[in-house]
């Protein structure tokens, strides 16, 4: 083990050295017990040239995951001005991922124990990381974090190999694993007869994940997936393009397929709705976003295109929390005080009036890391409570592995509701279901018609709400037609089961039902057996009568 962390941490300085960030971009507070950040606030990282050798940067600054971070500082802020930990007071420390594995495990350095004994040996410890919101981030950060026993509590990756203890025994959540919303999607397609879809993902551990399990979900709904298009996830955006313009070639070519599944990144659906609604071919379209960019205002160029020229756009969203103290929180924030905080700082300095900065914070929030973010800091507030304040610990005492399992025994509270994680580490707290739907000269991405219940998992619309059928009417989006009466479907062993023919039933034969692959056998007036034909022919045995061979 101690040829591993030294590895570690060589490979920590080797992606320091290669990235060239030097974790100057940070969020910080003092107190007895400091609480470690991690969020995408810069989506993506830049190659530039650098005294001619190439360096990387963090580039294409999130409003919406700068606020995020936010969140936690409000929350932290809200436990230490309510003395909910008595004596104790939380800080915090928050880093950029930039969306990427390696910005992440460089930028993470500065929470492990090593790091922060280089720099300064009388900072506190870091008790508990709140992120990453990637899965494929937080499956690397989680095993760096675990050498020092460190837990992880992400507000955002749901990969079901996440759920593994064995493998990521440190890690927890306060979101569901992606299998719920797989089925929730489902039963979203099963609703509207959509049995021939295409799927779009990102490369990585949520991608992959997902198309597995709509895949062995999709089998057992009869559903096909007529093509999956995966998008590479790369440092470099031009490496990207060449299978952004197959996919978007591959989404228009489609032309049976009226519905779309996307878990890609944010950042690639930006590029594929750009490519897709230059030709008339690609708009109109069903998509069903992920979790992944479903809230995301930046995927559609408002000011080139309408979302009558993307078509409807159907998102399954993690939970929400009612947003009015947060957005007085916003409202009222004087940015003098955060000089600690350099995403902050620098957002202020831009062009523009404080108060539209202020606006841009509010509108731009993701409404479900109101509650997952938040519930995070709940967790680990009730976790140091059981431990710390009712056996009177010290926060010198306290450590790491010691606060994991209080934190996997923990239950606390949020609007009005007792939570706790389950063997797996996980949250099941359930799926919003919206419909982007127009709001002036922007997009209303908040307008919830449902919401998933994964205990009984069932889908539900709200009452005020005739489902979806007033944004989707007359879509389709099957490889065959439903047969009528007095035809069967025949299929071809190298057909998928989504697609056949309909085909007349033979002389005294009949089907009765709509889309059937069974016909009936009449003789003299009477219906002698029912028969199921997916084949171009079948054998069947009557009774006494012997063998009826039909063609």
């Amino acid at each position: 083990m101690k040829t591993f962390q030294r590895f570690s941490f060589f490979v920590a300085f080797l992606l320091q050295f290669l990235f060239n960030t030097y974790w100057t971009m940070e969020a910080k507070a003092p107190g007895d017990i400091i609480i470690g950040g991690i969020f995408p606030i810069h989506e993506s990282v830049q190659e530039h040239d650098s005294n001619n050798s190439t360096a990387w940067s963090c580039n294409r600054l999130s409003i919406g995951r700068l606020s995020q971070s936010m969140i936690m500082v409000y929350a932290i802020e809200e436990v230490n001005r309510k003395r909910e930990l008595q004596n104790i007071t939380l800080g915090y420390h928050i880093v950029d991922s930039c969306g990427e594995v390696a910005a992440a495990l460089e930028n993470v350095q500065v929470f492990m124990r090593k790091t922060r004994d280089l720099n300064d040996p009388t900072l506190p410890p870091v008790l508990a990381v709140i992120g990453g919101y990637y899965s494929e981030i937080s499956v690397s950060v989680t095993r760096q974090l675990n050498l020092d026993k460190i837990p992880e509590i992400s507000y955002g990756s749901t990969s079901g190999l996440l759920s593994d203890k064995n493998k990521f025994p440190s890690f927890m959540r306060t979101v569901p694993e992606d299998d719920h919303q797989v089925q929730a999607i489902i039963q979203i397609l099963k609703h509207y007869n959509w049995n021939w879809v295409g799927v779009l993902t990102t490369d990585g551990e949520y991608g992959r994940y997902a198309i597995e399990r709509l895949q062995i979900h999709a089998d057992k709904a009869g559903i096909c997936l007529a093509f999956v298009c995966v998008l590479p996830e790369s440092l470099k955006e031009q490496r990207i393009m060449h299978t952004i313009s197959k996919a978007a070639n591959k989404i228009i070519e489609s032309k049976k397929v009226s519905v779309i599944i996307s878990f890609a990144k944010q950042n690639h659906m930006m590029y594929i709705l750009e490519e897709v609604l230059q030709k008339p071919g690609g708009r109109g379209k069903v998509w069903v976003a992920s979790d992944n960019w479903s809230q995301s205002t930046n995927v559609l160029n408002t000011s080139r295109w309408k979302l009558e020229d993307v078509g409807t756009v159907i998102g399954v969203t993690l939970k929400s929390s009612d947003a009015a103290n947060y957005t007085k929180f916003l409202r009222n924030l004087d940015p003098e005080k955060y000089k600690n905080n350099s995403f902050l700082t620098d957002f202020f300095d831009l062009s523009g009036t404080e108060e539209s900065k202020k606006d841009q914070l509010i509108n731009l929030t993701y409404p479900y890391g109101l509650f997952s973010i938040q519930l995070a800091v709940k967790a680990i507030t009730q976790a140091l409570k059981d431990v710390c304040v009712k056996n009177k610990c010290t926060p010198d005492s306290l450590k790491p592995s010691e606060f994991k399992d209080a934190l996997r025994a923990a239950q606390f509270s949020m609007d009005g509701k007792t939570y706790s994680f389950d063997e797996y580490g996980d949250l099941n707290s359930g799926y919003d279901v919206i419909v982007w739907k127009n709001q002036g000269s922007s997009i209303d991405m908040k307008n919830i018609i449902g919401y998933y219940d994964i205990k009984n998992q069932k889908l539900t619309f709200n009452s005020h709400v005739r489902d979806l059928r007033q944004f989707v009417r007359g879509v389709t989006s099957r490889c065959s037609e439903h047969c009528r009466h007095g035809t069967r479907r025949r299929r071809e062993d190298s057909q998928p089961v989504c697609c056949y023919q309909c085909v007349p039933c033979p002389a005294n034969h009949f089907s009765n039902k709509t889309g059937s692959s069974k016909i009936e056998l009449w003789i003299n007036g009477k219906r002698v057996t029912s028969l199921t034909l997916s084949q171009s022919h079948v054998s069947i045995s009557v009774g006494m009568m012997g063998k009826a061979v039909l063609p």
